[in-house]
C-alpha cells in the first residue's frame, strides 16, 4: 500500500508561489493564465538528508508536480496527493510546511535514501535528489532591512481608470547566491503573519537598482493577475526573512515602518 498524504496548501488562509508577488500582465481580453504547483529548484539540486522539496505556485509549468488555483479566485486551496516513489524502497509520505504565501515545502516522513527519487502525484512525476549529509548551519541570515515603500498611482486607460501598486524594499547588503526568496511580514504585536513572498527568479528581475533594492510586489493595471495568497495591503510595521533552495526560511530582519502608505 502506497505511503499518501493530501498537502492542503491553502493559500489564503496560511499565508501560502514562480512565485512572483508581481501579478502577471495579460493581453487582449485578459485570457486566464493557468496556475501550476511546481518544485522550485532543478533536477541537478541536492536536497540535505533532513530537509525537504521546496515548491512554489505559478504560470510556468516546468517542474510541475500538479494544478494550482484559479488566478482569480481570492481565497483558493490546491490538495496535492503526494509521496516519495524510488524502485526496491517503500514509499514515504510528504508533508507540507508552509513558509509563506505561495511557498511550501513537501517534508519527507522519514529520511530518504541518498540518491534520486520522484516526487509523484495523480497526475505528475518529477525527479529530485537527496544527500547523505544533513544541512550545515541554519538557514540564510537575516537581512538587513533599510525601508519598504509602498507606492500608489491612479491614471486613465481606454476601459477607465486604472491603478498601479508597487511595494519595494531597500536591503542594506545584497541578498547572497544562496537565496531562493524571500517574505515580508506584517507585524502584530508580539507576532507576525507572512503577507507577500518573492522569488529569486523574481527578486533578479525586478531589482530597483542598486545591490540591495528590491521590488517585493508589483501590480500592472486592469489586466493584471495577483497571485493567490499574496497580501499587497501590507501597511504599518514589517520584516523580512530570506529562504533557501532547501526551504529553510532565515531569521527575521530587523523591523521598519512602510512609509508611502495612507
Amino acid at each position: 500500500m502506497r505511503s499518501l498524504t493530501t498537502l492542503a496548501l491553502t493559500l489564503a488562509a496560511l499565508g501560502l508561489a514562480a512565485i512572483t508577488a508581481a501579478p502577471i500582465a495579460l493581453a487582449g481580453a485578459c485570457a486566464m493564465p493557468s496556475l501550476w504547483v511546481r518544485i522550485a529548484a532543478d533536477v541537478t539540486h541536492v536536497i540535505p538528508s533532513d530537509q525537504g522539496v521546496l515548491v512554489e505556485v505559478g504560470t510556468d509549468p516546468r517542474r510541475a508536480i500538479g494544478p494550482g488555483p484559479a488566478p482569480y479566485s481570492a481565497e483558493s486551496a490546491i490538495a496535492v496527493t503526494a509521496h516519495l516513489a524510488r524502485e526496491g524502497q517503500p514509499d514515504i509520505a510528504l508533508r507540507v510546511e508552509a513558509i509563506g504565501p505561495s511557498v511550501a515545502r513537501l517534508v519527507p516522513a522519514s529520511t530518504p535514501a541518498p540518491g534520486r527519487w520522484r516526487v509523484v502525484t495523480a497526475t505528475h512525476s518529477e525527479e529530485v535528489s537527496f544527500g547523505a549529509q544533513p544541512a550545515r548551519g541554519n538557514g540564510p541570515a537575516a537581512p538587513r532591512l533599510v525601508s519598504v515603500t509602498r507606492t500608489e498611482q491612479s491614471f486613465p486607460g481606454p476601459r477607465g481608470s486604472d491603478s498601479y501598486l508597487s511595494i519595494s524594499a531597500r536591503l542594506g547588503d545584497a541578498l547572497p547566491a544562496s537565496v531562493a526568496g524571500v517574505v515580508l511580514f506584517a507585524v502584530h504585536g508580539t507576532t507576525d503573519r507572512a503577507a507577500i513572498t518573492q522569488s529569486r527568479q523574481s527578486l533578479a528581475s525586478l531589482h530597483t537598482g542598486g545591490a540591495g533594492a528590491l521590488v517585493l510586489f508589483s501590480s500592472g493595471g486592469r489586466c493584471s493577475v495577483s497571485l493567490p495568497g499574496q497580501d499587497p495591503s501590507v501597511r504599518g510595521t514589517v520584516r523580512l526573512a530570506a529562504y533557501d533552495l532547501d526551504g529553510r526560511i532565515g531569521a527575521r530582519s530587523n523591523d521598519v515602518t512602510v512609509t508611502g502608505a495612507d
